[in-house]
């Protein structure tokens, strides 16, 4: 796990935790809330984790989907608790979409990172210089430093003790393009060189001789997580995409996107060569 978990995310397994149970007991929104004495639209809150959930109501919940082991209760009680903090990126959030805070939220209880980036160097790995550059075309002067200044923290905290591993799959195309020239291109390369020893890190390379690929079809990350109400799971991120999905929430996609991953894969080259075409580039770009 990759530190302490995230509130929002906290709210989210929360949620869908107990709208399962509320569907394994037949009853809608609607009856529970006449059971509970409360409006519909407060059960809706708190499914969608939208809003954190106190104790008194988490068990008067639990008591009446009939969850009564004290193991159990306790454990929807500890992380209702951690939903109640405010997140890390709180204070970036007019220079960050909804859809990475998401991601970061989730990174905060991953076990495992599977990358699939065509198009540039992942942003776990880009260097303050060449996330500028990717960044500018969307925000200028103090918003575009706040923007880094967040790719950064967020590096930070998975770059722990306990980081998960990760493996990334790139695109020769991101190695070869020059973002920002030369000199900070270099920098970008040789940074993602010395991650490449990195024990918990693999860094493969799809050469261009691989043709065409299914990543090509556009960037995604598979994160597996460790969800205590659940257990493990896969939520899917896409760059495309509005919305995030869990194993429980979308079983044949998942299925679809780990199939597209083992197939990348098989078109990249091993570790080893992959090493050998970024030390490639940065010589040309003169070491």
């Amino acid at each position: 796990m990759a530190g302490q978990r995230d509130p929002w995310v906290c709210r989210r397994l929360v949620g869908r935790a107990l709208r399962d149970l509320r569907d394994q007991r037949h009853l809608t929104q609607a009856e529970s809330a006449r059971a509970l004495g409360w409006s519909q639209s407060k059960v809706v809150r708190i499914e969608a984790g939208t809003h954190g959930v106190s104790a008194p109501d988490l068990r008067a919940i639990l008591e009446l989907y009939e969850v009564t082991a004290p193991a159990e209760v306790g454990a929807y009680l500890a992380m209702a608790d951690e939903g109640n903090g405010t997140s890390w990126y709180e204070p970036y959030r007019d220079v960050l979409s909804g859809n990475a805070m998401r991601l970061f939220a989730y990174e905060s209880i991953c076990t495992g990172i599977r990358v699939l980036s065509p198009l540039h160097i992942p942003g776990q790995l880009q260097t303050p210089e060449y996330a500028r550059e990717q960044l500018k075309p969307y925000y200028v002067g103090d918003q575009l430093e706040r923007a880094v200044q967040a790719r950064c923290e967020r590096q930070q905290r998975n770059c722990g003790t306990s980081k998960p591993p990760a493996v990334m799959v790139i695109d020769e195309s991101a190695i070869r393009r020059l973002v920002g020239g030369e000199d900070v291109m270099r920098g970008q390369l040789e940074r993602l060189l010395a991650a490449s020893e990195d024990p918990t890190k693999v860094i493969r390379v799809i050469p261009f001789a691989s043709g065409w690929h299914a990543g090509l079809e556009g960037p995604f990350i598979l994160l597996d997580i460790d969800n205590p109400l659940r257990g493990p799971e896969t939520v899917l991120y896409r760059e495309q995409s509005d919305t995030d999905f869990l194993t429980g929430d979308n079983s044949d996609l998942l299925r679809l996107y780990k199939y597209k991953w083992h197939e990348i894969l098989s078109s990249a080259l091993p570790e080893d060569g992959s090493r050998d075409l970024i030390a490639e580039q940065i010589r040309r770009l003169g070491w």
